[in-house]
């Protein structure tokens, strides 16, 4: 699948969970979230469609399970494979100056060719702003490590730090603060703290809340909220 992406022209960044649990483990998860990139610089409205279009050559030309998701995401999956990919445009997040936010409260914008300080700073923790950029196979550079916020680091020295300055306008990532701090034995950063209290947790909801904390244990996760 990598292989044949790249042959339709994009460039492959494996980012998120799987490139922090191989970092700990050795292992790679059974879902794989890649960033898609590319050589050159697309407006919006084209990138768009260039995604969507590779969506369709992979389900059409090469015979893949295809779903198309929000944010030009593509699901690709495999006959009773449990190997779940998502191939996802690199992207912005833009706030309004509202007050008071909510989960989706922002304005995505398909960005084809910027930073990875720039696409990976929309991530909630620095550990999860991690990425492997996959080149020409047997090269030198085939696997390239981005780091651009020193995720490793914070995570080698058992420390959650948040990406950037939007990470309170999202209430649901107050509660992926405590999960994260208790699944990895975790503390949180001065950064972190101060942050805290900048949440409006009246927008988040209980769906969010027990979907958290019933991937932990829950009765630690519910008193540390």
């Amino acid at each position: 699948l990598c292989v044949e992406v790249s042959r339709e022209g994009f460039s492959l960044t494996l980012v998120g969970g799987a490139v922090r649990d191989w970092l700990l483990t050795g292992h790679l998860p059974k879902d794989l979230d890649f960033e898609l990139r590319h050589t050159f610089e697309y407006d919006e409205k084209d990138w768009s469609f260039r995604v969507n279009r590779l969506g369709e050559r992979l389900r059409e030309v090469y015979g893949y399970q295809v779903e198309f998701l929000s944010f030009s995401i593509l699901r690709v999956s495999w006959p009773g494979s449990e190997i779940d990919v998502e191939l996802g445009p690199a992207r912005l997040e833009e706030y309004s100056d509202q007050g008071s936010y909510g989960h989706s409260d922002f304005q995505e914008v398909l960005v084809s060719n910027r930073p990875y300080e720039e696409t990976f700073k929309r991530r909630d923790f620095t550990l999860n702003a991690m990425g492997i950029e996959f080149n020409s196979p047997q090269t030198a550079d085939e696997f390239i490590f981005r780091d651009p916020f020193n995720g490793k680091e914070d995570l080698e020295n058992g420390l959650l730090r948040p990406c950037g300055s939007h990470f309170s306008k999202d209430p649901v990532r107050f509660c992926r603060a405590i999960r994260f701090s208790l699944k990895y034995q975790l503390e949180f950063s001065s950064e972190l703290k101060e942050m805290l209290g900048e949440f409006h947790l009246e927008k988040l909801s209980l769906f969010y809340l027990f979907r958290e904390a019933f991937k932990v244990d829950f009765f630690k996760f519910i008193k540390t909220f």
